[in-house]
């Protein structure tokens, strides 16, 4: 049987606007009109007309929209509308949001589709008044929203009095004598967290108080984001209370707080709201409960739909708040005490200063690390620097490093120069001992700490190059159909360099009037470093390198010239200001919705997707890039070898090495060389681009130097300037690509010469 879903998917457009122009209700675009006309009379589709006119014969059947099901507080909810319903003899059909947008709006059409009698949603988009205008009370589908009150409509809606619970409670702090209090709770956007704030801000301010910016700790409901949320903004300086919003933030501040070393309630009074059973009632942990019943809740929003479903013609609102459990009502705090700052040690026996690069991973463990300083009483001073200044600090001063630093990051492409350079110490006697289980990293991570089968160093980032493109563009009928009519073949992420660029010029706006974003793609070439991959991810593509097996440079080749065509021809669908601008700035444009692909580093991801969600509300996806030949941007870590604090180093290198801290610092955004964390289920389904990188760390390359045994190494950077002075050099006009590789290829010849490095007649004297 063909139904409207068919019928959408081969006009390349929504459900609901094929049901707007069958039915009448609202106008489509002409062009729109005979499109859906046109796969009508393909598809032989017959309308369901009882399907298009609710009033007339409704259905028995109520649809429900949740989160998820991942919490107590949604399976109270469900069970409580469940109940009340299947009561009365209706069914249902339940689906989850995972509180996207994108998956709300296409579960709404379906539901609308399916002819069911009545909807009961907890909202993803309380804002996308328009949509909920045009989808649900333009068709007079009886509705009640749960806990998230949508803006700007009239619509019924069910909650808990949030604003009077959380009133209440900071009314009795105040009372008590605590001052400093801090709120974790669900994105802003919602009305119930809205209110928690609102509440808790009224109250301070009726009583000469502030509650301070960053006292408010906002997450997205997952224990693992409170986590998150709780290292940053309070594991240094916590406050004296701090009430969440939800059991499941309530979870990931416990762990933070555990590891953090902080009691409650002695050094931080938790205050939760709770659902209300005799298994949290028992918990003993400290944490202060707010009792509420979901269960109440859905009843109560089941009842309210009901009323409307055997009213046809009762559209009133109806707005009903829930009172929390009266013990919730006067709380039994405990008596002010003098702030702790237990977390940290004041004085410790020993201390050691690492040197590190400023980056995503970096910043998290530098928040992980109070835990280190607790457990061993080795206190470890940071001194992060940006990327370009770090080789010079460590290669230029061999002398002050003696003085300044016991260890320090170094990049993958560095290895052999310091080696050679003794400015890293041989570790393999701690690598191979019964203690470390390199096992546990990628086995690329290891290949790239070593220098003749010996070991200078542990991998501390496991970065990788992600192709990012925005997955709602990509996955758009609209955008598929026209993209197939102009190329005649499917839109998806590109697997190879000639489709990359094919779809970078269809999202560029001047290649194609109808693209949603400006450009196609973007890439940082202000700098070499930067700009160096962006080439050589295209060169390893073609089958080619920048040397040969007799450590010849190999500039001048075929391999070369299409690497160059390649990276040229997409330099047409980017912003012309991308060659003189960082990765920072590309990754900025991407996330503002201005491209719809990035080429960028895994460590990158997070700030992406909650960006892009943030700013455009679309959707992210990562894969492998075109051509599966990624440049490793991994990190290790090495010891100075005039470190008179080994043993402790050592210490700091098991520690980072553990799967409890990689699972955290993966947690807070940062890019573990640890397999661990890519095999964790349940951070795959919070952070889904973790399989993306482990599949592009095992085929990642590391940009290196041509390494030979009594030759001088030539710093990788040398090499790189020349790829790139020779690609500016055509991109500006110059030049002819011939030309510049040819320019190249003698320049390369010179320098390899200079650092002694056989020339093609000596090697073929030999």
């Amino acid at each position: 049987m063909i139904t409207l879903k068919d019928v959408a998917q081969e006009a390349g457009v929504s459900i609901a606007t094929v049901s707007c122009a069958l039915s009448g209700k609202k106008a489509v675009r002409p062009e729109t009109y005979a499109r859906i006309m046109d796969a009508v009379e393909k598809l032989k589709y017959i309308p369901n007309y009882s399907a298009r006119n609710l009033k007339k014969k409704a259905s028995n059947m109520v649809s429900v929209l949740l989160p998820g099901m991942r919490s107590q507080f949604y399976a109270g909810l469900f069970d409580g509308i469940s109940s009340c319903l299947q009561s009365q003899g209706y069914s249902i059909n339940i689906a989850f949001s995972n509180d996207s947008a994108d998956v709300e709006c296409t579960k709404i059409d379906e539901f609308i589709t399916q002819n069911s009698a009545g909807l009961i949603i907890m909202t993803a988009q309380p804002g996308n008044t328009a949509f909920f205008q045009n989808h649900i009370m333009d068709y007079q589908i009886p509705t009640v929203f749960v806990e998230r009150e949508p803006d700007s409509i009239c619509c019924n809606y069910v909650g808990f009095r949030h604003y009077d619970t959380f009133y209440g409670v900071v009314s009795q702090l105040l009372e008590k004598g605590y001052r400093d209090i801090g709120i974790a709770c669900g994105p802003l956007e919602f009305s119930s967290e809205r209110s928690y704030v609102q509440a808790c801000r009224d109250i301070m301010e009726a009583e000469g108080e502030i509650l301070a910016p960053d006292r408010i700790c906002e997450t997205n409901f997952t224990r693992e984001d409170a986590f998150n949320s709780f290292m940053k903004y309070f594991s240094k300086n916590p406050p004296e209370v701090l009430l969440s919003t939800s059991r499941e933030i309530t979870y990931g501040i416990q762990t933070a707080m555990e590891y953090c070393g902080l009691r409650t309630p002695e050094d931080v009074v938790l205050i939760s709201c709770s659902e209300e059973s005799w298994i949290n009632i028992s918990q003993n942990d400290g944490v202060l409960k707010l009792s509420r019943n979901s269960t109440s809740l859905g009843e109560e929003a089941a009842k309210i739909l009901l009323k409307n479903i055997q009213n046809p013609g009762l559209y009133e609102q109806t707005i009903r708040e829930i009172d929390f459990s009266e013990k919730s009502r006067k709380l039994n705090l405990p008596p002010k005490m003098k702030k702790q700052n237990s977390s940290h040690r004041t004085a410790f026996k020993e201390k050691i200063r690492f040197l590190a690069v400023d980056n995503p991973t970096i910043r998290a463990l530098q928040l992980l690390t109070g835990h280190f300083e607790e457990e061993t009483g080795i206190g470890v001073e940071f001194h992060c620097v940006p990327q370009d200044q770090l080789f010079s600090m460590i290669s230029d001063s061999t002398d002050a490093l003696t003085q300044a630093y016991d260890f320090y990051t170094y990049d993958v492409p560095w290895l052999e120069y310091m080696v050679q350079n003794m400015c890293l110490a041989d570790i393999s006697s701690f690598i191979e001992s019964d203690d470390f289980r390199k096992e546990k990293f990628f086995q690329t991570g290891f290949r790239n700490c070593q220098v003749n089968g010996r070991y200078f160093g542990i991998p501390v980032i496991g970065g990788t190059q992600l192709l990012f493109y925005r997955k709602d563009l990509f996955e758009s009928r609209e955008l598929q159909a026209e993209y197939q009519k102009r190329s005649l073949f499917s839109l998806r992420a590109p697997r190879t360099w000639k489709e990359f660029n094919d779809v970078a010029a269809f999202f560029t706006r001047e290649k194609n009037s109808s693209s949603p974003t400006v450009y196609g793609a973007s890439f940082a070439g202000a700098i070499d470093e930067e700009l160096a991959p962006e080439i050589l991810i295209r060169l390893w593509a073609c089958g080619g390198s920048l040397w040969d097996n007799y450590h010849r440079p190999t500039f001048h080749t075929k391999e070369n010239r299409m690497a160059f065509e390649s990276i040229l021809q997409t330099i047409g669908y980017i912003p012309q200001q991308d060659m003189n601008r960082s990765i920072t700035q590309t990754v900025d444009d991407f996330c503002a919705g201005r491209t719809a692909m990035l080429i960028t580093y895994s460590e990158f991801a997070y700030g992406i997707n909650r960006r892009v969600k943030e700013n455009v509300s679309g959707r992210v996806a990562a894969s492998m890039i075109p051509g599966k030949t990624p440049a490793s941007v991994g990190w290790n870590l090495g010891l100075n070898p005039f470190s008179t604090h080994r043993d402790a180093v050592f210490q700091f290198f098991s520690w980072l090495c553990s799967s409890d801290t990689n699972l955290y610092l993966t947690i807070l955004n940062g890019a573990s060389a640890s397999m661990e964390p890519y095999h964790n289920s349940e951070l795959l389904k919070l952070y889904p681009w973790l399989s993306s990188t482990e599949e592009s760390l095992h085929h990642s390359r590391r940009r290196n130097s041509p390494y030979r045994k009594n030759r001088l190494i030539i710093p990788v950077e040398q090499i790189e300037r020349i790829l790139c002075q020779a690609l500016r050099s055509v991109y500006q006009g110059n030049t002819s690509i011939e030309e510049a590789l040819r320019e190249a290829q003698k320049e390369a010849d010179h320098l390899f010469r200079m650092y002694g490095y056989p020339t093609v007649h000596e090697i073929f004297r030999k």
